[in-house]
């Protein structure tokens, strides 16, 4: 298949429509198979000429052309959508038509999985108008692997609770899990109850997504709920903890994380293991941003509760915006699991966390910054109070 000779006929198309047709169509006769990537070839290099839509309407005669577009043994991504949005163009229902093709194969091989795979990505990338209609079909499709992908890819451009809600007679855990992490981001109150439904929820999968989304919003619980579920006797649990600590990339995990890393369970382990890796990546950036000043003003102990003040400077400027995760409380040598951290307003700024247990054996506690702005720590002896009553 001459590229060179198909490039000219598809630039001087406008001239003699009907004569350079004629042409495209008999290359196409005598070499059916070299005619797909010579028309891709040509595309890829001059993608507006006068005869590229017809070309592409020469491939889409032929009924397996829709499902071969989305091969990535075939095309790239870019090749694949590009290829999409001009068939669109000849037929508003090639998205649909894609998504009956997909929702009709079972995941059975690993070029089935690659297939699917590449199918979403196109979708994910197309306007959320055209590719809709195509994720509601696969939605509804027998193969929950399929039908957890398009759920996902719903709830994040529909980004509404009561989305979640509509699913909750989902019979399979990743697609129930799939409509939790689609409301990753967001924080309302709708949400949150989404979310901590779903931290509550027996099966593993979804309890992390939920747990992450509390701690995407903010929520306090999120780190606690997190600790006890790398606690917990099912493995699986396990191994999903040390997965969101390592999603959510916070430094008051490592120490957890490294008890993980011997766990019985080998998927557990090297969960722990990347997790680890990636905790650790994103501290090296944060102390890369620079020192933070952290200075504990008073530490004090009565009846098991402990309160810790603090400020944190940068550069004699008081760091505001701070919230309890991206603080590290240390109890002697046990990391506190939970712990309130508000600002206080007034006439000095200062952080106070408060927290219920036993004093340490040294009654010291320590506080470690890890911030966007920088890294620091102090520690300090605490006070016993005595309750006045």
């Amino acid at each position: 298949m001459s590229t060179q000779l198909l490039r000219t006929l598809a630039t001087n198309f406008g001239s003699n429509s009907v004569r350079y047709a004629q042409a495209i169509r008999e290359m196409y006769r005598l070499d059916p198979i070299g005619f797909p990537p010579a028309v891709l070839a040509v595309l890829s290099a001059a993608p507006d000429l006068p005869g590229a839509q017809f070309m592409v309407a020469m491939l889409a005669s032929e009924p397996d052309w829709l499902r071969s577009i989305c091969d990535p043994e075939k095309h790239t991504l870019d090749q694949s959508l590009d290829l999409l949005q001009r068939a669109h163009k000849l037929d508003p229902q090639a998205e649909i038509k894609l998504a009956e093709m997909l929702g009709l194969r079972r995941a059975t091989t690993d070029a089935d999985s690659r297939y699917a795979a590449r199918v979403f990505a196109v979708l994910k990338r197309s306007r959320p108008v055209v590719a809709l209609p195509a994720l509601r079909h696969l939605a509804k499709c027998r193969e929950p692997r399929v039908r957890s992908k398009a759920v996902l890819m719903i709830g994040r451009i529909y980004q509404n609770p009561k989305f979640v809600h509509h699913g909750e007679s989902e019979q399979d855990p990743r697609v129930a899990a799939n409509g939790v992490e689609a409301l990753w981001g967001m924080a309302t109150a709708d949400a949150r109850e989404v979310f901590v439904k779903a931290a509550l929820d027996a099966h593993h999968r979804i309890a992390a997504n939920g747990i992450v989304g509390l701690y995407l919003m903010g929520d306090e619980c999120s780190i606690p709920l997190l600790f006890h579920l790398s606690a917990s006797e099912k493995p699986l649990s396990r191994a999903a903890a040390a997965w969101a600590m390592g999603y959510i990339e916070d430094p008051r995990f490592v120490q957890r994380l490294s008890l993980l890393r011997q766990d019985s369970d080998p998927a557990t382990r090297q969960g722990a293991l990347r997790s680890m890796a990636r905790v650790q990546q994103k501290m090296k950036q944060m102390r890369a941003a620079g020192v933070l000043d952290v200075q504990i003003t008073d530490c004090e102990y009565s009846e098991e509760v402990h309160v810790v003040r603090f400020t944190v400077n940068r550069e004699g400027r008081f760091e505001t915006g701070l919230d309890l995760r991206q603080f590290v409380v240390w109890n002697g040598q046990e990391v506190v699991e939970e712990f309130t951290a508000p600002l206080q307003e007034g006439a000095s700024q200062h952080y106070e966390v408060e927290f219920q247990a036993p004093p340490s054996p040294a009654k010291l506690v320590k506080v470690q910054v890890y911030a966007a702005s920088g890294v620091g720590e102090d520690n300090g002896p605490e006070r016993t109070v005595e309750n006045a009553s």
